[in-house]
Parts: structure tokens; sequence; C-alpha cells
């Protein structure tokens, strides 16, 4: 499931959402009842229902655990480098091309991140966590005077329905959970109580020369932007009416060094054609 890697990764988004990575300097993560897949968690954790039914839980107590862990679990959607000529993440993801994808670079040990986890999501692929829930449902079957558990939850995010919808992304995750270990047993919790099907988010501070990181982020991914790409669709003209391009990329070369303390190459802010 987790990665180890060196190679860059891309985040496809809009020219706004651009500036508003460089002005907070940071990456937002939003839980995952932003995400555009309804099914997202549940397309894997439905297979555990039969323990939680077993073991007395409701539907209704089932499902509101399953929005209770969706509004507290983060992620940062990605994608490998090699997709950076693929029109459909630049329709769907960069402003219909009119945006930007920005190259990141992981400065710091995926593996020696403390409640962060970076995956390559897989689609369908769900019979490891079958084969798991089987033998829990069989050791249950013979000692039924006893409960078990497994915690799982940190698995079913990492999978998504292998439809043709979805599964062109070659999505790569960064994710984190902020669950309580209370959370995990079904019965004895009144999750409705809450409104657990809000849209939250939480910033990942980038890589920034500006600025000396606290002890605490040390275990945190350290992203730093490298490289960011132009659609060559996009009419600049129009956008930025009083510059061209190469004034424009200057501008936003230096106004990057501002904010996260170095300075770019003219050749990293480049026009691509998709």
């Amino acid at each position: 499931y987790f990665l180890n890697r060196n190679e860059n990764l891309i985040r496809f988004t809009s020219l706004k959402a651009l500036f508003s990575i460089i002005n907070e300097k940071s990456l937002r993560l939003y839980n995952l009842n932003n995400s555009t897949d309804p099914n997202e968690y549940k397309y894997a954790a439905t297979n555990y229902e039969i323990i939680h039914q077993n073991q007395g839980a409701t539907q209704n107590a089932i499902d509101s655990f399953y929005n209770s862990i969706k509004s507290k679990t983060y992620f940062l959607s990605l994608t490998d480098k090699k997709e950076l000529y693929n029109c459909k993440f630049w329709k769907s993801y960069a402003d219909n091309g009119r945006g930007v994808a920005i190259e990141f670079e992981i400065q710091n040990e995926p593996l020696n991140w403390e409640n962060f986890y970076f995956v390559k999501v897989k689609y369908g692929e769900l019979e490891k966590i079958k084969s798991v829930i089987k033998k829990i449902q069989n050791l249950q079957s013979r000692y039924h005077q006893n409960t078990y558990s497994l915690e799982m939850n940190s698995f079913y995010g990492m999978h998504k329905s292998n439809i043709i919808k979805y599964n062109w992304e070659n999505e790569i995750r960064i994710l984190k959970y902020d669950i309580k270990q209370n959370y995990y047993d079904v019965r004895f919790n009144n999750f409705a109580a809450n409104d657990l099907t809000e849209t939250s988010y939480i910033k990942l501070p980038l890589f920034n020369k500006n600025e000396e990181k606290e002890d605490k982020y040390e275990s945190n991914p350290d992203l730093k932007i490298v490289k960011i790409y132009f659609n060559s669709k996009i009419n600049y003209p129009n956008i930025y009416p009083n510059i061209g391009f190469n004034d424009f990329r200057n501008e936003l070369r230096h106004y990057i060094c501002s904010k996260l303390g170095y300075l770019l190459n003219e050749s990293d802010l480049s026009i691509i054609s998709d």
C-alpha cells in the first residue's frame, strides 16, 4: 500500500488555487466529504458490515460511523508526472486547460511520516481486504462469546471503485487520519449527534526557506514546488492584457520567492502542449 519513492508528483489545479497555495504557503487537505466519488471509503468499508452486524450494530449506526470516519480523514490528490500531457487531467482538474500543473518534490522520507500515509490508490483490488475480513468472521463464529475487531479504516481510503469514471486518474494520495481510538467500536458511539457530512480541511505547510519549521513538522510531509506548467491552450493576453507570458512568468517567480524563499529558474515555469 505505502509508497517510498523519489519521483516528483503533479497536482492539476486552477490559477486561482495556485495563488492561494502560494499565499497560504501551504496545501489544503480536504476531508473525504469533498471527494467527487459518492462511494468514497464505503466502497471498501461495506465489506466489513457483516462483522458490525453480527456484533449488534444497526445499519444507522454503521452509516453514521462511515460519515464520522470520512469527516476525520483528510487527503491530497496527486498523480504521476507521466500524466502531464494527459488532456483529461487538464480538462477535469485544471479549469478546462486554463489552469496549471504544479510539480512537487518530496523533501523528506515518507516512511518516517507520522499519521500521514503516502499511497497509490487501488482501483478495485479488494481481495486481500476480503480475505482478512473472512478470517475475522470465521473467528467470530467459532468464539461467538467474544467480540473481535480489526482497525482497517486506514486502508479503506486507499481503494476506489474500478470504473472508468475514476480508474484513469492514476491517483496518488497523501492521507491523514484524525481519528480517536474510541471511534472504532460502532455500537457504542452516537455519531449522528454531530454534523458529519460537512467539508473541512487542514493545512499542510510547504517547503519554505523563509521559515524554520517547528519540531512538530519534522514528521509531516515536506513538499516543495519545483516547477509549474501552463497549458498552451490558455489565452494569456485575455487574462493578463498588460503583460506577456515572459513578464508574467518573471513576476510569478519573484512572488514565489518572496513567499517561499527560493527563486525558480525561468525554465521551471513553462508552457506545454497537451
